[in-house]
């Protein structure tokens, strides 16, 4: 939609402010959609403390 409206804008030159505003929104970053979690190791065989392992 946004690349329809950009062509429109670009075609008509009397709405520069149209034309900046939607190269800015083409443009803009994507919010990141990746999380983060813990899992918490713990081998009862082993001796060692628990730990917490980031994915």
């Amino acid at each position: 939609m946004a690349r329809v409206l950009l062509r429109h804008a670009a075609a008509h030159p009397q709405t520069p402010s149209l034309l900046h505003l939607l190269r800015q929104l083409s443009t803009a970053a994507a919010p990141s959609k990746s999380k983060t979690f813990s899992i918490y190791r713990w081998d009862p065989n082993n001796p060692s403390q628990p730990t917490l392992k980031d994915y």
